[in-house]
């Protein structure tokens, strides 16, 4: 009786865990991803630089508004992964990728998005 417990037990925890792989799979195959590469005013990529991502309805342009924020890698490359959930269930959605240099701007780029697609954008830097 006691091995049927164990057996059975494993067999929930087997159950449970294929299940919400599932459920994580769904949710990856929902979602988008966003390259973001940045280039100085001098057109040579930018290691190490904060790149913020907002909705493109957001009221005001500041790094407090961000859903998201990466830092560059040393090719210059920042990639984002939109979920579903941040996709809002919708089928294409707008938003801005901005870099700062202190609060200002420093350089910025609008693009939509798409579930289940790829999208690699540019920022130019004006400052």
């Amino acid at each position: 009786m006691n091995r049927m417990k164990k057996l059975l037990f494993f067999a929930t925890l087997a159950v449970a865990a294929l299940s919400m792989s599932g459920c994580i799979a769904y949710s990856l195959s929902r979602s988008c991803t966003v390259t973001v590469r940045v280039y100085d005013r001098n057109g040579y990529t930018v290691p190490d630089e904060t790149v913020y991502l907002l909705y493109g309805d957001a009221t005001e342009l500041t790094k407090d508004h961000a859903i998201k924020t990466m830092d560059t890698d040393y090719a210059g490359y920042a990639e984002f992964r939109l979920s579903e959930l941040e996709m809002t269930y919708q089928e294409k959605k707008a938003f801005f990728a901005l870099t700062f240099k202190g609060n200002d701007i420093s350089g910025k780029t609008a693009f939509t998005a798409l579930q289940n697609d790829r999208v690699s954008v540019t920022i130019n830097q004006i400052k």
